[in-house]
Protein backbone atom coordinates (compact mmCIF):
# COMPACT_ATOMS: atom_id res chain seq x y z
CA UNK A 1 0.00 0.00 0.00
CA UNK A 2 3.27 2.59 0.64
CA UNK A 3 4.61 1.81 -2.57
CA UNK A 4 1.38 2.33 -4.52
CA UNK A 5 0.22 5.77 -2.34
CA UNK A 6 4.48 6.93 -3.09
CA UNK A 7 3.91 5.75 -6.98
CA UNK A 8 0.77 7.53 -7.55
CA UNK A 9 1.42 10.78 -5.41
CA UNK A 10 0.78 13.84 -7.92
CA UNK A 11 3.27 16.06 -5.95
CA UNK A 12 6.20 13.52 -6.50
CA UNK A 13 5.41 12.93 -10.08
CA UNK A 14 5.59 16.82 -10.99
CA UNK A 15 9.27 16.40 -8.74
CA UNK A 16 10.41 13.77 -11.23
CA UNK A 17 9.26 15.49 -14.01
CA UNK A 18 10.75 18.68 -12.48
CA UNK A 19 14.16 16.74 -11.70
CA UNK A 20 13.56 18.27 -8.29
CA UNK A 21 15.20 15.23 -5.87
CA UNK A 22 12.36 16.10 -3.01
CA UNK A 23 12.38 13.03 -0.83
CA UNK A 24 9.80 14.86 1.47
CA UNK A 25 7.68 14.10 -1.12
CA UNK A 26 8.56 10.64 -0.97
CA UNK A 27 8.03 10.00 3.18
CA UNK A 28 4.62 12.67 2.84
CA UNK A 29 3.69 9.83 0.44
CA UNK A 30 4.52 6.77 2.58
CA UNK A 31 2.75 8.66 5.54
CA UNK A 32 -0.37 9.04 3.64
CA UNK A 33 -1.00 5.51 2.83
CA UNK A 34 -2.84 4.96 5.97
CA UNK A 35 -0.11 2.02 7.49
CA UNK A 36 1.48 2.38 10.55
CA UNK A 37 5.33 2.66 10.74
CA UNK A 38 8.16 4.41 12.40
CA UNK A 39 9.26 7.13 10.30
CA UNK A 40 12.88 7.42 12.48
CA UNK A 41 13.53 4.05 11.60
CA UNK A 42 12.64 5.11 7.36
CA UNK A 43 15.68 5.29 5.03
CA UNK A 44 14.78 6.69 1.42
CA UNK A 45 17.06 5.94 -1.60
CA UNK A 46 17.17 8.11 -4.89
CA UNK A 47 19.01 5.91 -7.01
CA UNK A 48 22.23 4.94 -5.22
CA UNK A 49 21.86 7.70 -3.02
CA UNK A 50 20.71 7.99 0.81
CA UNK A 51 19.04 10.94 1.57
CA UNK A 52 17.25 9.65 4.55
CA UNK A 53 18.69 7.80 7.07
CA UNK A 54 16.58 6.57 10.07
CA UNK A 55 14.41 9.71 9.47
CA UNK A 56 17.04 12.26 9.22
CA UNK A 57 18.66 13.97 6.55
CA UNK A 58 21.88 11.29 5.77
CA UNK A 59 25.00 13.08 6.08
CA UNK A 60 26.74 11.96 3.06
CA UNK A 61 23.49 13.46 0.82
CA UNK A 62 24.23 15.60 -2.24
CA UNK A 63 21.28 17.12 -3.38
CA UNK A 64 22.94 18.05 -6.75
CA UNK A 65 24.24 14.96 -7.47
CA UNK A 66 20.46 13.75 -6.79
CA UNK A 67 19.30 16.37 -8.87
CA UNK A 68 21.65 14.53 -11.78
CA UNK A 69 20.09 11.52 -11.04
CA UNK A 70 16.39 12.80 -11.11
CA UNK A 71 17.20 13.87 -14.75
CA UNK A 72 17.78 10.36 -16.18
CA UNK A 73 15.11 8.57 -18.20
CA UNK A 74 14.73 5.56 -15.70
CA UNK A 75 14.07 7.09 -11.67
CA UNK A 76 14.44 4.24 -8.79
CA UNK A 77 13.07 5.32 -5.52
CA UNK A 78 13.67 3.01 -2.68
CA UNK A 79 11.99 3.81 0.85
CA UNK A 80 13.08 0.99 3.31
CA UNK A 81 11.11 0.94 6.55
CA UNK A 82 13.33 -0.94 8.55
CA UNK A 83 10.82 -2.73 9.99
CA UNK A 84 9.87 -6.34 8.98
CA UNK A 85 10.75 -8.27 5.55
CA UNK A 86 7.85 -7.29 3.41
CA UNK A 87 8.85 -5.81 -0.23
CA UNK A 88 6.78 -4.13 -2.65
CA UNK A 89 7.37 -2.48 -6.06
CA UNK A 90 5.68 0.01 -8.33
CA UNK A 91 6.04 1.49 -11.41
CA UNK A 92 4.98 4.95 -12.28
CA UNK A 93 5.46 7.89 -14.60
CA UNK A 94 5.74 11.80 -14.26
CA UNK A 95 3.57 14.16 -15.47
CA UNK A 96 4.53 15.87 -19.08
CA UNK A 97 4.09 19.68 -19.81
CA UNK A 98 1.52 17.91 -23.00
CA UNK A 99 -0.20 15.50 -20.39
CA UNK A 100 -1.09 18.65 -18.20
CA UNK A 101 -2.21 20.47 -21.23
CA UNK A 102 -4.15 17.99 -22.82
CA UNK A 103 -5.86 17.23 -19.58
CA UNK A 104 -6.39 21.32 -18.62
CA UNK A 105 -7.62 21.83 -22.31
CA UNK A 106 -11.20 20.32 -22.46
CA UNK A 107 -13.97 20.67 -20.85
CA UNK A 108 -17.34 18.23 -19.32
Amino acid sequence: MIARKISTSNLLKCAIFGEDPNWGRVVASAGAAGIVFNPDKTDVYLGGIKALSCGAIDKSYDKEKARKFFKQKDVTIKVNLNSGKALARAWTCDFSKEYVAINSEYST
